[in-house]
């Protein structure tokens, strides 16, 4: 399990729940609980196969507004692991930190940590 944040220069800000393993299995039952907040909240999921693809192009996350609960979960178990994100603008720098931190917190939040 990884929480990992983004920067990448000129395009956005962004932060990244990383799960594979035991932590996977544990995870999946609260991520789908989850989903209708998840997608109302603006997250991405990671449709690519390669859990080292960080960019935000249509092959390598995808909006969960494109999901219903049913498709989310097929992904889910789809591949050995699953990636969550959240981006803002880079336009958006100034509350970047507040951005990040309050994401953190919600992820743990989500995964009752």
């Amino acid at each position: 399990m990884a929480i990992r944040t983004f920067f990448w220069w000129g395009n956005f800000f962004s932060i990244n729940l990383h799960l594979s393993g035991e932590n996977k299995e544990q995870a999946l039952s609260f991520l789908k609980a989850n989903f209708t907040a998840l997608q109302q909240e603006g997250y991405w999921l990671c449709v690519h196969n390669d859990p080292w693809e960080h960019h935000f192009e249509e092959d390598n996350f995808v909006s969960l507004e494109n999901y219903n609960e049913a498709e989310f979960a097929a992904i889910l178990y789809r591949e050995p692991f699953i990636k969550i994100a959240k981006k803002i603008s880079l336009q958006q720098w100034d509350i970047a930190g507040e951005f990040l931190n309050a994401q953190f917190n919600r992820l743990l939040t989500l995964l009752q940590v």
